[in-house]
């Protein structure tokens, strides 16, 4: 005997898995995650299952190292300073990371600059330009040599009065896991954004090269400066002065602070971008080159292949005079598209 109760609820479970993997070519998802939009294009390998698969491993990691979550790890480590806290391998493996990359910057980056960063609150609604004796006091309690990581255990110990702060380098970390995801499930060609992060993953059906823009920092809603083509499973991180800031008594404060001065970076450039496979890295030395200056950055760029065992990143530094400088690989990859600009490889 036909039982229509039993028909329908199999038909709605049968639509209703239908719709979860139903395609979903050329649509960009684009949600908020790790305190910022993050956005992922799968093109023609695109499923609402494998969007949600992205994004929910998104906001376990911000779960994980946000600063702004009470019962975050991260949160966890600064609240317990002066003492071993148990944390996960992949916290370890991101510090260690970070660490390695303060070491090629002679601690230009440095993953415990949470007390300055807090300070400042430029990354939240109470940003603020600090006193100077807040500042020279905040100072004191940034170092990342003073961080102590027990492997075996599982455990990390920061200094009294330190705070650590990931996000230099979380949304690398981040876009690398959504890469492990795409690989998993064999897509064939993605790009993914998390705000300023980009990743470019294969290729396009109809074989064209993927073409990337690098922002205008003096108009970042305008016109691109630069153009980049042929990339293929590459990493393009940039850090700017248009990124995060505000402006008290008519003086400009971008995100990117000088642990060494305690005050935002003011050595003539407005963006760092950082090209390579690794996310996690271009994400931490965009961040750390930027603070360096053109010339350091160039220098240190050097140390990169040994220290993280991968090839050696390529540079864009574009400067507040009009000059740009980007390593000599890029020619031919690279196009300028405002005549304001000077391109010069080296």
């Amino acid at each position: 005997m036909f039982n229509f109760r039993k028909s329908a609820v199999l038909f709605f479970l049968i639509t209703l898995s239908l719709t979860s993997c139903e395609k979903r070519q050329n649509e960009q998802e684009t949600r908020e995650s790790l305190g910022t939009i993050c956005s992922v294009n799968l093109y023609n390998s695109g499923t609402e299952s494998l969007y949600e698969k992205i994004f929910e491993r998104l906001d376990k990691i911000d779960n994980k190292f946000s600063t702004r979550k009470s019962d975050s790890e991260t949160s966890k480590v600064n609240k317990n300073a002066g003492t071993e806290v148990e944390v996960s391998e992949e916290f370890i493996y991101v510090l260690e990371s970070a660490i390695k990359a303060a070491q090629i910057s002679n601690g230009a980056f440095d993953p415990s600059i949470g007390v300055l960063s807090d300070l400042w609150g430029i990354d939240s609604n109470r940003a603020n330009v600090p006193k100077k004796e807040d500042i020279e006091n905040a100072i004191q309690n940034v170092d990342f040599s003073k961080i102590q990581i027990d492997e075996k255990k599982k455990t990390v110990k920061i200094e009294q009065g330190m705070m650590l702060d990931f996000g230099g380098i979380v949304k690398g970390f981040a876009t690398d896991e959504i890469v492990n995801i795409l690989e998993k499930n064999e897509v064939f060609g993605a790009t993914v954004n998390l705000s300023g992060n980009v990743y470019v993953f294969g290729g396009k059906k109809d074989k064209s090269p993927w073409k990337i823009g690098i922002k205008n920092p003096i108009n970042p809603d305008g016109m691109a400066v630069l153009s980049l083509t042929d990339l293929k499973n590459t990493s393009i991180v940039t850090s700017g002065i248009y990124e995060k800031f505000f402006v008290k008594n008519g003086s400009f404060y971008h995100h990117i602070i000088d642990s060494s001065t305690g005050y935002p970076v003011s050595n003539g450039l407005l963006s760092m971008t950082v090209i390579c496979k690794n996310s996690i890295v271009a994400d931490a030395l965009s961040t750390a080159f930027f603070i360096e200056g053109t010339e350091e950055a160039f220098k240190s760029v050097k140390k990169v292949s040994q220290t993280f065992s991968i090839e050696e990143p390529k540079i864009i530094a574009i400067e507040a005079d009009g000059k740009i400088y980007a390593s000599k690989e890029l020619k031919g990859y690279l196009g300028l598209l405002l005549d304001d600009y000077t391109l010069i490889f080296r």
